[in-house]
C-alpha cells in the first residue's frame, strides 16, 4: 500500500483516557502519579476483519456510520462512535449486544467474554451482559475512572489517582489487587490474569493461567501501551519496538524480528497484532486466516485480535501521516498566565515580554493546568530559564552574570526531598521564583512536565 502525504485532519472527536506519570528531568527530579494522555482514535472508519466470525462481529453493520474503535475479543464486538454512543453487535449472549437506552457521553469502550463495559466522560461506569462471575456489576460508588480494559470474565479500571479496581471472576485471583499498588497509568485483563502498567513505564502481573504471562522479561522499560486478552502479553515501548510474552505455543508471544514504528498492539487468542504509524497492520502466531492480512486492506487506524479473528477500522476520510503513538508525555498544559490565570497561553515574546519586574523580586508564577476537562491538581514541575538578550547593566554588576546564556538556578521558595511540588484547587498552581541571582535583559521561563508538554513565558527583569 503506498503511504499517503499529510492531508488535512478530519474534524472528529478525540479525548483524553488514560493516567499515568510525570517524572521530572533537568534541575528538578522525582515523579508522582497524575495523568498521561492517550488519544482515542481521531479518524472514524468501518468495521472489517479476517478470520472466525461467525457472528458478524467482523463486518460492519449495515446502515451503521463511521465508527472510532471497534473491541471485538469473543463473539461479539462493541464499537464507540464519534458522537459518543456505543454500537454493539454479533453473538447476544445474556444481552452483550443490547446496548442500554439512553446511554452517551462515552469515552471508551471495551468488550469481554459475552459482557460489555464502557467509561463515560464523568469518570462512572456502565456494564451489561453476561454476569455469571459478577463481571457485568459495576461496584457501587465507583468514579474517578480514566481507563477500562475487560479481560474474558473480569474486569479492571484504572482511577484518575493511580490505582486500580477490579471485579468478576477471580478464580485465579486476578481481581485481588496487589495491596499497596499504585502510580498505576494502563491496565490490561487478560484470560486469568491482570496487567498494569506502572508510572516508570515497567509492568506487572499478577493472577494465574499460563505460568510466563506473570513474568515481563527483565529490564523492560519505556512501556507507554499493554494488552493482554487470553494467555499471553504484548507490550509497546515508546521507541515503537514490541515485546510480548507469556503463552507461546503458536509463536504468538514471538514478536517478528525488525518489527518496529509500532502505535498500538493487540494480543488475541492464539495471535498477536501490530498497527504501525503508516496505517499497516502486522500479525503473528497462528498461522492461518487470522493471521494471514490481505494485501492492499487499506489505510488501518484501530486494531483489536480476537480468539479466533481480527477486527480493523479502516478509514474512510483523511487521515495525517505518521499515525502517533502513545508516549510517556504525561499532560499539555491548558493555560499559562503571569501572574494572572487567563493570561495568554504564549506568555508573551521576547520582543514584548508579559511582565517587567524588578531585579532582587519574589515572583509568583501561576499555572492552570487540565486534562481535557479534568483539573491536574498535584504532581512534580520542572523549570528553567534562558537568558536572550542583556540590558544596560548598573553598577555593581559583574560582566560574567550578564554574559550568562543558560541559568537552571531557579529557586521555588519550597522544596521537598529535592522535588518541587505543587498541590493546590482548580488545577492553579503557583511557583515562587527569587530574581536576585538573574541578571538584567529578557528571559524566557520554561516549565515541562516529564520530557515533553513544554510552555513559555517571556519576562523583562530591570
Amino acid at each position: 500500500m503506498a503511504r499517503k502525504n499529510s492531508v488535512d485532519l478530519m474534524r472528529s472527536k478525540t479525548w483524553w483516557m488514560k493516567r499515568g506519570v510525570m517524572t521530572c528531568c533537568g534541575l528538578l527530579a522525582g515523579g508522582f502519579t497524575c495523568g498521561w494522555v492517550a488519544l482515542a482514535n481521531p479518524y472514524p472508519g468501518f468495521v472489517s476483519g479476517i478470520g472466525y466470525a461467525n457472528f458478524g462481529q467482523n463486518v460492519h453493520p449495515q446502515g451503521l456510520g463511521p465508527v472510532l474503535t471497534a473491541r471485538a475479543p469473543m463473539a461479539h464486538t462493541v464499537a464507540l462512535l464519534p458522537d459518543g454512543t456505543v454500537a454493539a453487535w454479533g453473538q447476544d449472549t445474556s444481552g452483550s449486544t443490547l446496548v442500554p437506552s439512553g446511554l452517551s457521553g462515552v469515552v471508551q469502550a471495551d468488550a469481554g467474554n459475552g459482557f460489555s463495559v464502557v467509561l463515560r466522560g464523568d469518570g462512572t461506569v456502565v456494564a451489561w451482559g453476561s454476569n455469571g462471575a459478577g463481571q457485568a456489576v459495576v461496584p457501587a460508588g465507583l468514579e474517578g475512572v480514566v481507563a477500562v480494559d475487560a479481560g474474558i470474565d473480569h474486569t479492571l479500571v484504572l482511577k484518575s489517582d493511580g490505582t486500580v479496581v477490579a471485579w468478576g471472576d477471580n478464580t485465579y485471583g486476578q481481581t485481588s489487587v496487589p495491596l499497596g499498588l499504585r502510580d498505576i497509568r494502563g491496565i490490561a485483563a487478560g484470560r486469568y490474569n491482570s496487567v498494569v502498567l506502572r508510572a516508570d513505564g515497567t509492568v506487572q502481573a499478577w493472577g494465574g493461567g499460563f505460568a510466563d504471562q506473570l513474568y515481563p522479561p527483565a529490564g523492560i522499560m519505556d512501556v507507554v501501551s499493554i494488552s493482554s486478552t487470553w494467555e499471553h502479553t504484548v507490550a509497546l515501548r515508546e521507541d515503537g519496538t514490541v515485546v510480548a510474552w507469556g503463552r507461546n505455543d503458536y509463536g504468538q508471544a514471538t514478536v517478528p524480528v525488525g518489527l518496529d514504528r509500532v502505535v498500538a498492539v493487540s494480543a488475541g487468542g492464539f495471535h498477536s497484532l501490530a498497527l504501525r504509524d503508516d496505517g499497516t497492520v502486522v500479525s503473528w502466531g497462528v498461522q492461518d486466516d487470522r493471521t494471514s492480512i490481505p494485501s492492499g486492506l487499506g489505510l488501518v487506524v484501530d486494531i483489536s485480535a480476537g480468539y479466533q479473528h481480527s477486527t480493523y477500522v479502516l478509514a474512510t476520510g483523511a487521515v495525517k501521516l505518521p499515525l502517533q503513538r502513545p508516549t510517556l508525555r504525561p499532560v499539555v498544559f491548558s493555560g499559562f498566565g503571569w501572574p494572572i490565570l487567563g493570561a495568554d497561553e504564549t506568555g508573551g515574546s521576547q520582543d514584548r515580554p508579559l511582565v517587567t519586574v524588578k531585579r532582587g523580586s519574589v515572583l509568583p508564577v501561576t499555572f492552570k493546568l487540565s486534562q481535557g476537562a479534568e483539573p491536574v491538581l498535584t504532581g512534580i514541575h520542572t523549570l528553567s530559564v534562558e537568558w536572550l538578550g542583556r540590558q544596560e547593566h548598573g553598577e555593581g554588576e559583574e560582566e560574567d552574570e550578564l554574559d550568562l546564556r543558560k541559568f537552571d538556578g531557579v529557586e521555588p521558595t519550597m522544596a521537598v526531598n529535592g522535588g518541587y511540588p505543587f498541590s493546590v484547587r482548580d488545577s492553579a498552581w503557583v511557583v515562587n521564583l527569587a530574581t536576585k541571582r538573574l541578571a538584567k535583559g529578557v528571559y524566557r521561563l520554561t516549565a515541562t512536565l516529564e520530557r515533553g508538554s513544554p510552555h513559555s513565558v517571556w519576562i523583562r527583569i530591570d
